[in-house]
C-alpha cells in the first residue's frame, strides 16, 4: 500500500541522536492518535520506515485524504 511521507530524517541522525528518536516517537505516537480520533486503524494508516539512508513517518493514501479534505487542511498546493 502506498504511503505519504510526513516526515524523515536521515538514518545516521535517528541512530545516534536521541533528541531526533523522541521527535519521530511523539510525532509517529500523534500521527496514529489521530488516526484513531477519525476511525482508521494506526496499524493499517502509520508506517515507520527505515531504509539505507533515512527513516520516514507515512501514513496510508486514505489518511491523507482525510487531512486533506479536513478542515484547517493538510497542506497547501
Amino acid at each position: 500500500m502506498p504511503f505519504t511521507a510526513v516526515a524523515k530524517v536521515a538514518r545516521s541522525r535517528y541512530e545516534t541522536d536521541p533528541a531526533v528518536q523522541m521527535w519521530m516517537t511523539g510525532v509517529k505516537r500523534h500521527i496514529e492518535e489521530l488516526a484513531l480520533d477519525v476511525g482508521l486503524v494506526p496499524e493499517r494508516n502509520v508506517l515507520l520506515s527505515v531504509t539505507e539512508q533515512e527513516v520516514r513517518l507515512g501514513v496510508s493514501e486514505e489518511m491523507d485524504a482525510y487531512l486533506r479534505e479536513s478542515s484547517g487542511g493538510w497542506r497547501i498546493d
